[in-house]
């Protein structure tokens, strides 16, 4: 066979079979001279139209979202040498490809592509590191978003689309939430598809059922613990254990913890009113919000936003001070 000593390969047997060897040969030289594009920058949005698609079967060391404006073709992956996923196409379907897949496009008619690059460094930073977590599950490459998500995804690419042609002052805030929106239907459509597909996976299961308690903390009767059971294949007599040994924290505390920091948020961060807030955060009333919030801060949250908004402007009149 062959050894490898400072990057130099060695036959140790002379007697290979020549018609073996150029083989080997061919598939050593095509995976280390397949291409490899690499991403300089956090994000960056590409809009292409082609009749035939221009790079060969390449690698990228960042994410990508291709979503098909127009145009009929086939997505293909090359999994491994006998290996070959092939997709099919058409306008409004949404692909992800995560880091190092060898994949390329084949097209039928004239087609157009919006291309979303990030890296999972972007990932963990603006969205969520179990966010990131989640945009490595799936096994093939479409994603399945049903027709309400269908819509929002449609949507927000028209508007990315007209922002990068309008470049204003603001453009590129806009176009950061629209692109993290996408990435958090698509982070949603796979974590309900694993869920649904492999509730059987107890590793999984582990950071998905935070993740489910995170997006439905406005919902509360999706996290009892007889609906999270039903959910997570789980019996009612183990649940809070094994949410315990797993996260050691007791469930119900830590849904309680989470739907207070996003009260907290929305006290700081928004004009709504309490009983808006109620509403939102999913208490029937806004005299059980109040009790609660209470009782886990030592104040009304009337008070509370009240100190904030105070602290908040002694902060500013100390700098603007600092400043003259």
């Amino acid at each position: 066979m062959f050894y490898v000593y400072n990057g130099i390969f060695f036959l140790q047997n002379y007697s290979i079979d020549t018609s073996r060897l150029l083989y080997f040969c061919h598939k050593l030289w095509k995976y280390f001279t397949m291409w490899k594009e690499n991403l300089y920058k956090p994000i960056e949005i590409l809009t292409r139209e082609h009749d035939i698609f221009p790079t060969d079967v390449h690698r990228h060391s960042f994410f990508e979202i291709a979503y098909i404006v127009e145009g009929e073709g086939t997505f293909f992956s090359i999994q491994s040498e006998n290996s070959r996923i092939d997709e099919l196409y058409r306008p409004g379907m949404l692909f992800l490809i995560p880091p190092n897949t060898a994949h390329s496009f084949v097209i039928k008619s004239h087609s157009k592509y919006i291309f979303i690059r990030f890296t999972d460094c972007y990932v963990t930073d603006y969205i969520g590191s179990n966010i990131l977590q989640s945009l490595f599950v799936t096994e093939y490459f479409h994603i399945p978003t049903d027709e309400n998500d269908t819509k929002k995804i449609n949507l927000l690419m028209d508007l990315i689309a007209g922002e990068q042609s309008a470049r204003r002052h603001f453009s590129s805030n806009l176009i950061q939430c629209w692109v993290n929106s996408i990435i958090l239907i698509v982070s949603q459509t796979l974590t309900e598809s694993l869920i649904i597909e492999e509730n059987n996976a107890v590793t999984d299961k582990c950071t998905y059922l935070l993740q489910y308690i995170q997006q439905h903390i406005d919902r509360p009767e999706l996290l009892r613990s007889s609906s999270l059971c039903k959910m997570f294949n789980l019996s009612p007599n183990y649940i809070g254990r094994y949410f315990s040994r797993n996260f050691g924290e007791n469930m119900q505390q830590y849904i309680s913890n989470n739907r207070m920091r996003l009260i907290e948020n929305l006290l700081i961060n928004s004009t709504m009113t309490i009983k808006e807030i109620a509403y939102k955060t999913g208490y029937s009333d806004s005299g059980y919000l109040i009790k609660s919030f209470t009782k886990h801060y030592g104040e009304s949250p009337l008070k509370f936003r009240k100190n904030h908004k105070t602290k908040s402007q002694s902060t500013t009149d100390i700098h603007d001070s600092k400043n003259l």
